[in-house]
């Protein structure tokens, strides 16, 4: 791979790659951007919620750990409630980058990040 962890051999993104692609659509320049009071109840999560132009709110969940963690939004922040939809990259996936409706929970099976968006509409990944 290259230098950065960001293409294999053969040039395609690795992991690392989409999610960083698929973080700065959903956390822009000029966001209102908090970290979650949490920590200490979950310390193997982090994360962040994004509050951007026409409504827009994102919420990003890092899974530190090995360990397989549920999160349920309501114990994060009410606002997240408005989120429809979810990309997520764990163990679970395959470690492939999916897209699925989200309800208000979720797991994070091992290291893998999630993003939950009121506006995942105009996501790429590639």
């Amino acid at each position: 791979g290259d230098a950065y962890g960001l293409l294999s051999i053969q040039g395609e993104p690795t992991v690392a790659a989409l999610i960083k692609q698929i973080f700065v659509q959903h956390v822009r320049y000029g966001d209102e951007v908090c970290f979650f009071a949490h920590r200490q109840e979950k310390p193997t999560v982090d994360g962040l919620i994004a509050y951007g132009e026409n409504g827009r709110i994102s919420g990003v969940f890092v899974n530190t750990s090995r360990l397989k963690e549920t999160i349920y939004i309501e114990d994060w922040d009410e606002a997240l409630q408005a989120c429809t939809e979810m990309i997520k990259v764990d163990n679970g996936t395959g470690e492939r980058v999916v897209h699925a409706p989200f309800d208000g929970a979720f797991e994070l099976d091992g290291y893998g990040v999630a993003i939950i968006s009121t506006d995942m509409a105009g996501t790429v990944i590639d």
